[in-house]
């Protein structure tokens, strides 16, 4: 059994009010002989970068690449796929972001973002994280849950980001044997929805729907469920709680029963 997946981003209403684009970024892909290695990474880059979205495109579109390049050399087995291998991803990533910074005239510190991301296959997921936003992981032992909690800053409303000098402290990357069922990554526009912070844990409601309307799709990419997923994320049901840029990632290797429409009211 393949992958059903789907991936969306839009601009928080803040950034419409100030006229400028959104910063959010991600990508989704599935490899392998039939799809079976699901590969997605997110990032958003920060309010105070005058380059943050630029910072957001690069990192993703790296990382996605190695990882794609991992899976076609290891014959799409991800055995040797390990926390030391996604370790230099991300160091050879925040080059790339040197490089760009140094060829634009501007700071490092203009390309800054939070990174998330998720390569899986039918019997383990390796994960990886900097900065907030979170990972949510179902596996056939254990129900929807949060890999890493989001990392915050010294103060409110401030996080960590690949840019910073100590990106390999605050990097977190985790090697999960067992069988990934259902998969979420978001950006941090959709914590307060997606998670219960009192209790660190997941909101299920907010993904079950999603999930199940997911799982009735045909394996692969959900093409036809693109519009309703911006939809979503950009209804007033949402919008009226959080004005930030919202990135929503889902994928399912689940079969359950479905609804009708992917929109819910969270």
């Amino acid at each position: 059994m393949t992958w059903r997946a789907i991936a969306g981003s839009v601009a928080g209403t803040s950034h419409h009010k100030r006229g400028v684009p959104g910063q959010d970024f991600s990508l989704l892909d599935l490899v392998g002989h039939e799809g079976e290695i699901l590969i997605a990474v997110a990032a958003d880059g920060a309010g105070s970068a005058t380059h943050g979205e630029q910072g957001a495109i690069l990192v993703c579109r790296q990382l996605l690449h190695y990882a794609r390049w991992w899976a076609k050399w290891h014959d799409n087995r991800l055995e040797m796929l390990d926390t030391h291998v996604v370790a230099r991803w991300l160091a050879w990533t925040r080059r790339e972001l040197e490089i760009e910074s140094y060829q634009l005239g501007v700071g490092l510190r203009a390309l800054a973002c939070t990174v998330l991301g998720i390569v899986a296959d039918a019997t383990r997921a390796v994960c990886f994280q900097i900065g907030d936003g979170a990972i949510v992981l179902q596996t056939a032992t254990r129900p929807l849950h949060v890999v890493f909690w989001p990392k915050v800053g010294e103060y409110a409303n401030m996080t960590c980001f690949l840019t910073d000098a100590a990106f390999d402290h605050n990097q977190q990357i985790a090697v999960i044997e067992d069988e990934p069922v259902e998969v979420a990554l978001l950006t941090d526009g959709l914590q307060r929805l997606a998670l219960q912070f009192a209790a660190q844990s997941v909101h299920a409601p907010f993904f079950t729907p999603m999930f199940e309307r997911l799982a009735a799709e045909p394996q692969g990419r959900a093409l036809t469920l693109q519009q309703q997923l911006l939809s979503f994320l950009d209804s007033p049901s949402v919008n009226e709680r959080t004005d930030d840029d919202k990135t929503l990632i889902l994928a399912t290797r689940s079969t359950r029963l479905t609804i009708r429409n992917l929109p819910i009211d969270p």
